[in-house]
């Protein structure tokens, strides 16, 4: 299975190109609130598939992986058909409000990521710019960084520290002004 995503993700990566797109695909659960896209972000284990299981009062976009698209107007967080544990997503997309660095914790906070391991931790999680007619060379790792430096810097970036119950959108809300 996982060979049969890598292709899909280099396909991605051949068409992006040809179709001159700005945009990006990372390893991530996504979710809708408010008309605003967040995106919570962490390697395996990290609490994604949960993030998404306990948001589902919301529009949950995913909770594998999710594309990310630079416009003129800002980024737009959109879903895809790549599916993890989380089965009852939607397809959707929104402009993206927040980004999370995932942190498993024994209470919620959010809390400044510093520029430099946000964007080694987002990079860490990005789906590598190799085409199907591509390999990966020593430029590959610096353009994931470029990637990774976009999402930090075009976007509010924040560690979520959380435990395993809906309480961490409580803080969520009051950081970002929502309505839930």
């Amino acid at each position: 299975m996982r060979i049969l995503e890598q292709i899909f993700y280099q396909a991605f990566w051949s068409a992006r190109r040809a179709a001159g797109l700005e945009a990006f695909l990372i390893h991530s659960s996504a979710v809708i609130v408010d008309g605003r896209g967040f995106l919570f972000v962490g390697p395996s284990e990290a609490g994604k598939s949960t993030v998404a299981s306990l948001s589902s009062d919301y529009h949950v976009l995913g909770d594998e992986m999710n594309l990310v698209r630079d416009t003129e107007n800002g980024l737009v967080l959109v879903g895809t058909l790549f599916n993890g544990l989380f089965k009852d997503k939607q397809p959707g997309e929104a402009p993206l409000a927040g980004v999370f660095l995932l942190k498993q914790a024994p209470h919620h906070a959010l809390t400044k990521a510093p520029l430099l391991e946000a964007v080694t931790s987002l990079a860490a999680e990005m789906v590598p710019p190799v085409g199907l007619d591509e390999i990966a060379t020593r430029e590959t790792l610096p353009q994931m960084m470029g990637l990774a430096e976009t999402l930090a810097t075009k976007s509010e970036l924040k560690f979520l520290e959380f435990l395993p119950d809906d309480g961490f959108w409580n803080v969520i809300a009051a950081e970002f002004g929502l309505a839930l």
